[in-house]
């Protein structure tokens, strides 16, 4: 179940002009004169006569720092079902925007600290952090890159546990997620024959409580490595298309460990235009195995095969059918072009892996839209590597995943549509669990300085016989966001969020906040 709060801001990401809670401007934006710049005219300043002569330069990366003063009102501050008080917090927030790009250097990154202070509930003070950066760097072009990614932010421990209507620290059930990684690779073109890429990535996540130690998570930090050599076909065959691939995969907890060993061959043979057959088959080997599955369950070969239906240029099928980890294996992937600027996709897949290799899977994934921003790409929209939409676990389990998210503009409305469903099971003895998420949101640019966003986000949750064996929780979250830009650099919003929990948590809380944030 995605946690919610964030689910929400996320998605606001989608409509112009709107801030997230900690009052940044997703989009990261310069402006000549504006902030620092650091590139070539940083370090030295041309002769007012040379800088007539020479044409504009556009600088090689913009930093802009941001900082913003929130007030939060909420009914319900410590998130009980009885005796519910409320509360004024005041949060005030920095930050700092980073984006460029050159021939062999790309970044993209945000990071800002909020702290809350409550006026009446002192001992829920605290900080958070929030990070989001993918760079990537070619010593060697076209050969040697090294790419850094990195996400910090706050998240729920358990997806049945009690929310919050608004994103704020100090509550139960919180924990900050730190995960980083780089990943060095190799590659190398073989004439029209083939590419061979070698690459290597080590992976860190981390759980810790920011600035509120009063909450203890038991959550285990876990160090990923993941060893590739793969060799693909190149441009000579149109036909058939092959690759070959070997992967080492290691995760390391107090409580958990997985190692993973897979060869791989993968093929698919154009039959015509519309219609291509795809066939994989392979090895796993699964050792260090602590969980309720038996290495000698999960490993051994397996197989997949299906079709890919391209019937035009607006269309992308792909579904398959197989063996893996001793069960039956399905997977499939839809991408349909509705507009040109708005794509739907949807994706489904089975996968063995500890929590913190999916949190390393998913900031692996993260792109970069056409407009600079970090984005999840099934979605489209802001992207939260850390958000797993389910509760938090020190285990290894076997998920069957769906996802599926549209977003996009048109005219002066601006939407976006996403949710997910996973199962995820723990093996004998250790129970299941099962989480279904649907997020929404539209928004209208009322005049040239105002915006009006409406999101809904829904959720269940279900865990039984697990190690957190919470029951069954439904989540409902509404809100509406106004907008107004003061100024090209400073905008403000007023928020409106409502959210309803029942069932095993229960809880409602009503939350109003007024933030003014600014650009440097």
């Amino acid at each position: 179940m995605l946690a919610i709060p964030a689910a929400a801001q996320t998605l606001t990401q989608a409509a112009p002009n709107t801030t997230d809670q900690q009052g940044q401007n997703v989009p990261i934006e310069g402006a000549p004169g504006g902030p620092q710049v650091f590139g070539p005219q940083y370090y030295s300043q041309p002769t007012p006569a040379a800088a007539a002569a020479a044409p504009e330069r556009t600088p090689a990366f913009v930093v802009t720092p941001t900082a913003s003063i929130q007030g939060t009102f909420t009914d319900n501050v410590r998130l009980v079902n009885t005796g519910a008080q409320s509360d004024w917090i005041t949060t005030p927030s920095g930050g700092l925007n980073v984006a460029g790009k050159t021939e062999r250097a790309e970044i993209a990154g945000s990071y800002s600290v909020s702290g809350d202070i409550y006026a009446e509930h002192s001992d829920l003070n605290g900080y958070r952090q929030n990070l989001l950066t993918v760079d990537r760097f070619e010593p060697v072009k076209n050969a040697f890159s090294v790419e850094l990614r990195g996400s910090v932010d706050q998240q729920e421990i358990a997806q049945t546990g009690p929310q919050s209507a608004t994103l704020r620290s100090g509550l139960t059930n919180q924990t900050q997620v730190a995960n980083a990684s780089i990943t060095p690779s190799y590659v190398e073109r073989w004439g029209t024959w083939g590419v061979s890429t070698l690459s290597y990535t080590l992976n860190e996540v981390a759980y810790f409580n920011g600035g509120n130690n009063t909450t203890a998570n038991n959550l285990n930090d876990s160090t990923q490595q993941t060893i590739l050599a793969s060799l693909a076909s190149g441009d000579r065959f149109t036909r058939l298309t092959w690759s070959l691939a070997f992967s080492d995969d290691i995760s390391r907890g107090t409580e958990t460990h997985l190692d993973q060993q897979t060869a791989e061959a993968d093929g698919e043979y154009r039959i015509d235009s519309t219609l291509r057959v795809p066939a994989t088959v392979g090895y796993d080997n699964f050792s260090e195995n602590q969980s309720g599955f038996s290495s000698t369950e999960l490993s051994g070969v397996f197989w997949n095969t299906g079709i890919h239906l391209v019937p035009g240029p607006r269309t992308d099928l792909v579904l398959r059918y197989g063996r893996r980890y001793d069960k039956p294996y399905e997977s499939g992937s839809l991408t349909y072009k509705i507009l040109p600027n708005v794509q739907f996709k949807a994706v489904y897949n089975i996968s063995v892996q500890t929590q913190q290799q999916t949190l390393a899977s998913a900031l692996a994934g993260v792109t970069t839209d056409a407009n600079g921003n970090l984005v999840n790409p099934i979605t489209g929209v802001g992207a939260t590597p850390n958000q797993t939409n389910d509760n938090l676990v020190n285990s290894v389990y076997r998920a069957r995943t769906f996802q599926f998210g549209v977003s996009g503009s048109h005219g002066l409305n601006s939407f976006a549509l996403d949710g997910q469903l996973e199962t995820r099971d723990f093996g004998v003895l250790q129970g299941s669990d099962r989480s279904e998420t649907i997020n929404g949101l539209i928004g209208r640019t009322v005049g040239p300085l105002t915006t009006v966003n409406l999101n809904v986000a829904a959720s269940h949750s279900t865990s039984v016989a697990t190690v957190l064996n919470q029951g069954s929780t439904f989540d409902l979250l509404t809100g509406v966001d106004f907008g107004y830009k003061l100024s090209d650099r400073t905008n403000f919003s007023f928020d409106v969020t409502r959210r309803h929990e029942t069932g095993a948590t229960k809880s409602d809380e009503d939350a109003f906040v007024a933030r003014l944030s600014h650009k440097f």
